[in-house]
């Protein structure tokens, strides 16, 4: 732990990745479907694989005709997930061992996520990450462009006012870690059980993989 990090700063992707947040929103789906009183079909996680929390909440309303309107029923589904990110969902192993190093080391620190903007500095005081960042950065930053472009990470340096070749970023999607690659950002895979069919061609093309931060990055 006593080597200082080349890079200039970190940015870490939430869900996956700095959270053990595996499931979390299959849970979340059903609860809201029961408080509907409504069936959850089983392909519903498929068939909105991608989507931003705006995109989920329209998608679900006209698909099943629910009687709320879009800001109801994204209120309603926010204090769900509050209320399961609260209760079930804690840090990776070493997660706050290792933004307590980069705190130490004066290494400053972002999110790049998809989280909704209202939820992300809920969710990290609930797990006790909040104080550990200096920026919060979602997708909703970049116009809800998503992952498959690199502009979220990008922004999320530009908030920090490092250049992107001095940045470390570590991500559990294969997309996120595919439009990095595009970037001077330097990539590390983090192994969540919902990537890991993708894992094989993550190890590929990230410059190194985790499985958790028991064993994190002191350079790079």
């Amino acid at each position: 732990m006593s080597t200082k990090p080349h890079a200039k700063a970190a940015i870490f992707d939430i869900d996956g990745t700095i959270l053990d947040s595996m499931g979390v929103w299959e849970t979340i789906d059903q609860q809201i479907f029961n408080h509907l009183q409504i069936p959850m079909p089983v392909n519903y996680a498929k068939s909105i694989a991608g989507m931003q929390f705006h995109e989920i909440v329209q998608y679900t309303k006209q698909q099943f005709n629910i009687p709320l309107s879009n800001e109801e029923l994204a209120q309603t589904w926010s204090h769900m997930a509050f209320d399961a990110y609260t209760n079930m969902v804690k840090p990776k192993a070493g997660a706050i061992e290792y933004l307590q190093y980069l705190r130490s080391q004066n290494v400053p620190i972002a999110t790049a996520t998809s989280l909704p903007k209202h939820l992300l500095s809920s969710v990290l005081q609930a797990v006790g990450c909040l104080d550990y960042f200096d920026e919060l950065c979602c997708v909703e930053d970049v116009q809800n462009i998503e992952k498959t472009h690199p502009d979220v990470y990008q922004r999320a340096a530009k908030l920090l006012h490092v250049e992107e070749s001095q940045c470390i970023v570590f991500e559990d999607l294969l997309i996120g870690i595919k439009a990095l690659r595009k970037t001077s950002m330097h990539v590390w895979a983090m192994l969540d059980e919902s990537s890991r069919d993708d894992w094989q061609e993550m190890r590929l093309i990230a410059e190194g993989c985790l499985y958790d931060f028991t064993n994190p990055p002191y350079s790079w």
